[in-house]
């Protein structure tokens, strides 16, 4: 995969703070009406004045959610090195524009010798422990310099594809670079209806506002972390019963 300038600058030692939000993506979120609340020790755009709206919206259109509190690292090392960590702590292969969804989190291979790891905030502390207790692997927490905005629905591929992604409709567990209002990111296939995407700090709200754009003729709009939880549930119940 492409390298679409998000990773760490070189020579940048390890993040030390955790999963956050930055000061102009927080006002962003509270002016478009966002119930700001701590969960899991963070904080969170818990709603956005009516979960069931949300909802719904998230089922029959296109929701766009804040998901700055998932917990980030990069790794660096050979190819081989960073193939046995993830054969070891998921028991899958390793392979390019691929992520793996397993042992607490998303490994996301960004190129041979770079690997994006992202977890739930109650991951976090396990998932630390395990990258940082490798032996001859870089590990950096990029918390802090990546924000993630998860989109999800039933037009959640269409938003996308409108907003440069290249190709077929993506498949789950697929990763794809693209470029969101002229800003890089990483698009991560959660499943057929719900995708993270991931960018640079400086651009998250020209990304958010790219997005709202774009979609706007989709009928898409804002979501909160309940509704989400909502619609994920929703969701892997579709799946057990094959629908």
């Amino acid at each position: 995969m492409a390298d679409t300038g998000l990773s760490p600058r070189e020579g940048e030692g390890p993040e030390t703070t955790g999963p956050s939000r930055s000061d102009p993506l927080d006002s962003f979120l509270r002016r478009a009406g966002a119930t700001i609340i701590e969960h899991d020790g963070v904080l969170v755009a818990e709603d956005f004045g009516s979960v069931a709206g949300e909802v719904a919206l998230g089922q029959r259109a296109v929701g766009v959610a804040d998901r700055s509190e998932l917990a980030k690292w990069q790794l660096s090392g050979r190819p081989e090195q960073l193939d046995s960590m993830v054969g070891l702590f998921t028991g899958a292969r390793r392979e390019p524009a691929v992520a793996v969804h397993a042992a607490g989190g998303w490994w996301c291979t960004l190129a041979p010798d770079r690997l994006l790891v992202i977890a739930e905030p109650r991951e976090r502390a396990g998932m630390s422990n395990r990258l940082n207790a490798a032996s001859d692997i870089g590990v950096s927490e990029v918390s802090a310099r990546y924000t993630a905005i998860a989109v999800v629905g039933p037009r959640a591929g269409v938003l996308l594809r409108a907003a440069g992604m290249p190709g077929s409709d993506p498949v789950p567990d697929e990763l794809r670079s693209l470029e969101v209002g002229g800003h890089p990111a990483h698009v991560l296939s959660e499943g057929p209806e719900s995708f993270l995407v991931l960018v640079g700090e400086a651009d998250a709200v020209p990304t958010w506002e790219a997005l709202l754009e774009v979609g706007h003729a989709l009928g898409v709009g804002l979501v909160g972390r309940q509704a989400l939880e909502r619609l994920a549930i929703s969701a892997r119940t579709r799946a057990r019963q094959g629908y």
